[in-house]
């Protein structure tokens, strides 16, 4: 994204938060029970039985086994920001409200792909770290 347009940019960082208008999309074309939602928070708290879940979803082997899930993005080097200043993420936070609040009313609603994680962990910003400027 660092070489994409202004337009290009302001589309990537639109559609990142456009889950609910996917996931309606999909509901179009797929009945809820060929969907599988899942969240960031289940891959942190245990990806093992994440993992399972997918292969019982897929109609895999559900075995559960020792599978290294490969970690992207852990590396430590200078200039990293691990957790944005507070300025930046209270835009974000307010900036995704209405599109978040949309996507945890749809996930409740009748029609919405089977979950075990009722209601959806709805989002929680990480700490932030304030302006030293």
């Amino acid at each position: 994204v660092a070489n994409a347009s202004s337009s290009e940019r302001t589309f990537v960082s639109r559609c990142y938060g456009l889950y609910e208008h996917f996931l309606r999309q999909w509901l179009v074309r797929f009945r809820p029970d060929q969907i599988l939602v899942l969240s960031y928070e289940e891959l942190q708290r245990d990806p093992y039985r994440l993992k399972h879940r997918i292969n019982g979803f897929l109609g895999l082997n559900t075995k559960r086994t020792k599978v290294k899930i490969k970690e992207v993005n852990r590396l430590n080097y200078d200039g990293k920001i691990k957790n944005p200043p507070c300025a930046v993420q209270e835009r974000m936070v307010k900036g995704w409200r209405i599109a978040n609040e949309n996507l945890y009313a749809l996930l409740e609603e009748k029609t919405a792909p089977k979950m075990e994680q009722r209601p959806f962990p709805k989002f929680v910003p990480s700490s932030c770290v304030h302006d030293e400027t």
